[in-house]
Formats: structure tokens, C-alpha cells, sequence
């Protein structure tokens, strides 16, 4: 018999998006979009998740097909940073533990990003 799936978040489920923050520093804008361009790299992505997400992934993943569902769309940026979404996700450690990765651009009215994944 198939698994169900399991959807989950990136930021504030899996990862501590509030490091990062702190990281990225005041001009979030500006040095999200030189990490997008190349010209800055990402800290060590792996120490920003939470401490039993891997475990957590490991766990579920005896009963679940766990697929990442996260959005690039910074609404209070106003910005659709798709290459630094990947960037933190792809560089977390996360993806092995996963069964899938979808990233949508943004969501489709009030019906979240489950409908602009679909």
C-alpha cells in the first residue's frame, strides 16, 4: 500500500527563519537579491534548522511520503526570490529526507500555496 503524502513547511516548521533573519542583518532586500545574483553566499544553512527536524523527517517518513511545500513569494518584501528559496531549502540538509520538493511563486488568491502548487 502507498504512503500518504505528507506536506510540510519550510520556514518556521523545519527552519528557523528567525536566524536567518538576524543574518541577512537590516537590508534584507538588497542581500536577498546579491544572493540571488551570486555576488553573497549563504551562511551554514543546516545549523539554522530546527533542532528535530531531521529527526522528525526520519520518523515520518516510516509512514508518510513528507513533500516540501514552500512559497519564494516575500510578501513583506514585496520580492519572489525563487534561486534563495531554493538556496536555503537545497543547502538546509533537508532534501535527502524528502520525497519531493515543490516551490511555487507565490499563492493564488486566499487559497495558499497548495492551490499554486496543484
Amino acid at each position: 500500500m502507498r504512503k500518504p503524502v505528507l506536506f510540510l513547511d519550510f520556514d518556521l516548521t523545519l527552519f528557523d527563519t528567525a536566524q536567518l533573519r538576524a543574518w541577512l542583518g537590516d537590508d534584507i532586500k538588497a542581500r536577498i537579491q546579491a544572493i540571488e545574483r551570486g555576488e553573497l553566499e549563504l551562511p551554514d544553512m543546516t545549523a539554522m534548522l530546527y533542532a528535530d527536524t531531521l529527526f522528525f523527517l526520519s520518523a515520518a517518513r516510516t509512514a508518510y511520503r513528507p513533500v516540501l511545500l514552500s512559497t519564494a513569494f516575500q510578501k513583506s518584501l514585496n520580492i519572489c526570490p525563487l534561486n534563495f528559496q531554493k538556496k536555503k531549502i537545497y543547502r538546509s540538509g533537508v532534501v535527502p529526507h524528502l520525497d519531493d520538493v515543490l516551490i511555487t511563486r507565490g499563492v493564488i488568491g486566499n487559497s495558499g500555496k497548495g492551490a499554486a502548487a496543484r
